[in-house]
């Protein structure tokens, strides 16, 4: 049976969020506690583990695994994880961007889903090879013709904490199972991305669900 994250828990802690972000963040940016998604990836396989869930302050931008953030103020989003400030490293953020087309509140991927009319569109910030592509896009600034209303009317970016096999040149990234971790940090949109990856996610078989809250 799939385990499935506990989007109750990720609520409440994303209220007490509520202080530091009203007023502060505009809704094109916020800030974010921790990653809620887990994904696993062997070098050269089909990512084996693909969970997660976020929670976000409408309004804000702000949340607990990722944040949500509105149309219209560019087409790229950047994630500045407080981490990697200090070393230098803080774009080097596993992250996965979507457009929740069907509005069911559920980020959908892979698998017979993506034959349905108003699938789900998903993206992500790193790849095998080691490379980010942070601020990750361009992306679509609006969801596809036709599709439903409801849900979140923008980007819904989930935070990965993420375990793959690299195969690229830099180093700790390439023959042996690294980790990125994520602490707290900013996501905001801006304009000229970077590119695609393939981590963390990516293409499988398997239909893959996650869910977000939106809170006020």
């Amino acid at each position: 049976m799939r385990r499935r994250f506990d989007v109750r828990r990720l609520l409440v802690l994303a209220a007490t969020l509520t202080v530091v972000a009203t007023g502060v963040f505009q809704a094109s940016a916020g800030i974010y506690v921790g990653g809620a998604t887990v994904v696993y990836k062997e070098a050269g396989n089909q990512t084996a583990v693909d969970e997660g869930a976020a929670a976000c302050l409408v309004g804000t931008g702000t949340g607990i695994g990722g944040g949500c953030l509105p149309f219209g103020a560019g087409t790229a989003v950047e994630v500045i994880d407080a981490l990697g400030i200090p070393t230098g490293t803080e774009h080097e953020v596993a992250f996965q961007v979507c457009i929740d087309n069907n509005a069911d509140l559920k980020c959908t991927s892979g698998g017979a889903s993506q034959t349905l009319p108003c699938h789900d569109e998903v993206f992500f910030s790193h790849s095998d090879d080691g490379l980010f592509f942070n601020p990750l896009g361009p992306l679509p600034g609006a969801r596809s013709p036709g599709c439903p209303t409801g849900g979140w009317n923008g980007y819904v970016v989930f935070i990965c904490q993420g375990v793959h096999t690299g195969q690229g040149p830099f180093p700790g990234t390439s023959g042996s199972p690294h980790a990125h971790p994520s602490t707290l940090g900013t996501i905001e949109l801006t304009t000229g991305g970077s590119g695609f990856g393939d981590f963390c996610g990516g293409s499988r078989d398997v239909v893959v669900e996650k869910d977000y809250v939106l809170i006020g």
